[in-house]
């Protein structure tokens, strides 16, 4: 996503922010602890059951999970690692701090598990009583399924040599000849053993000469894409992860989506062995409603001047910090119900959060991140619905470490640090927000 695209989505939102020189709110605290767990540990009676509800929907073979860990054996030959992984909360990989609110479909793991895990690895691993395996845990699908889309052909991951990963842009056919509004979607990677994770987005009829141009000008089925967002793009419809659920709406919810339209399918592909050759061919369901509904919008959180350039970050500084406030309502005079959100940064992202502050002085925030990894960027859908306000304004911020540590490995060898700005090969700053306008005026104003 270069300049250029910050242009388009923000023209197409028609959302120009604005800057507010009040000073900063304070970053919320983990509430999290270290739990305490007393007495033996063992894997069949303590460690099995939460490794196949949290862990083995992508630990099994020929899935993105690096090893199994559906066994005892299993788990007791990466002993070391999981003390390491589980221990910093570095997995399962779910990113938003507690602090900022109840999130749906919470794969984190509590106090109480982690010092459990903590425990059994101290305690050498033992292994306990046999047990039956209890039942895996299946991420939601459809309820119901109104169109099924897919790759033209297969394609075969080729990173970068001395890299493991590649993200590739395919456009897909849309062939409904009429408005439709999607309500929800599923992703179903042809091989999970390599597909990290993948987003869908929408490319309006005005675009799509723009898009196949892409296509056509580079090699092989699809076009290189790295960071997973392309320009130009009209909406965004979902994403996936290994082991996060389908993306579903509330009922009378839709991503509005116009005859003519393609669909653009962006997906990162990350080999977990080296030189693995494997073809992967992802399709997608889709549930849809004919009839209007509330239209759901993306709202993008970031300064557009940033994108021209004035987003400096020095090499070999490690606390560089931006960010930016604006309330839509100023440019619409609407309120917004929000139902999720997620942050975009590169490999140099640190940390980084997207709030609500409110006129009356007070905060709600809405996702904060302490540990940004760019391969685990997920959609976080809020337990309970957001109200954005009249006058309140979306607040992102992002910090960047730009020294030696953070840097990419191209063709083997570590990046030394340089001086970034906003590019695709550079760095980004993006919140995003899935919000629906509501009427000018209700009940409760």
């Amino acid at each position: 996503m270069d300049w250029r695209v910050a242009g388009v989505v923000l023209a197409g939102l028609g959302l120009w922010g604005c800057h507010n020189a009040t000073q900063q709110p304070q970053w919320c605290v983990d509430p999290r602890g270290d739990g305490v767990t007393e007495g033996p540990v063992t894997w069949h009676q303590d460690i099995k059951p939460l490794f196949f509800s949290s862990c083995v929907r992508c630990h099994t073979p020929g899935n993105i999970g690096p090893f199994p860990l559906e066994t005892f054996q299993d788990a007791h030959d990466v002993l070391e690692g999981i003390r390491t992984m589980v221990g910093d909360r570095k997995m399962p990989p779910w990113k938003a701090n507690p602090c900022c609110g109840r999130y749906q479909h919470d794969t984190s793991l509590t106090d109480a598990d982690v010092a459990r895990v903590r425990a059994w690895v101290s305690q050498g691993g033992p292994e306990g009583t046999p047990t039956p395996d209890p039942p895996r845990v299946v991420p939601r699908g459809l309820a119901r399924v109104d169109l099924r889309l897919a790759m033209a052909q297969a394609y075969q991951p080729t990173p970068e040599q001395g890299t493991a990963d590649d993200t590739r842009c395919f456009l897909l056919d849309w062939p409904e000849t009429e408005t439709r509004y999607v309500t929800a979607l599923d992703v179903k990677p042809g091989n999970a053993a390599v597909v990290h994770h993948a987003l869908v987005l929408v490319a309006a009829p005005k675009d799509i000469n723009s898009l196949e141009k892409q296509d056509e000008d580079g090699p092989g089925y699809g076009f290189s894409c790295p960071g997973g967002l392309v320009s130009p793009y009209s909406g965004y419809l979902g994403g996936w992860a290994p082991g996060f659920e389908a993306t579903v709406l509330p009922a009378d919810l839709g991503h509005e989506v116009v005859p003519g339209s393609k669909i653009l399918l962006t997906v990162h592909y990350s080999l977990p062995t080296a030189g693995m050759l494997t073809d992967d061919q992802t399709s997608l369901e889709v549930t849809f409603q004919s009839q209007r509904t509330r239209k759901a919008e993306s709202l993008a959180v970031y300064d557009t001047g940033w994108a021209l350039g004035t987003m400096d970050i020095p090499a070999n500084q490690k606390d560089v910090t931006f960010s930016f406030r604006y309330a839509p309502s100023h440019y619409t005079g609407r309120r917004y119900e929000l139902f999720n959100a997620n942050l975009h940064m590169h490999e140099r992202g640190a940390k980084a959060r997207l709030m609500v502050l409110r006129q009356d002085g007070t905060t709600d925030c809405l996702l904060q991140i302490d540990d940004y990894d760019h391969h685990w960027q997920g959609q976080y859908n809020f337990d309970v619905p957001k109200v954005l306000n009249r006058g309140d304004e979306l607040f992102v911020e992002c910090v960047f470490d730009n020294t030696a540590a953070r840097q990419r490995v191209v063709f083997g060898q570590r990046e030394e640090p340089r001086d970034l700005n906003w590019g695709e090969q550079e760095e980004m700053c993006v919140g995003f927000v899935t919000a629906v306008a509501l009427p000018f005026w209700s009940a409760d104003e």
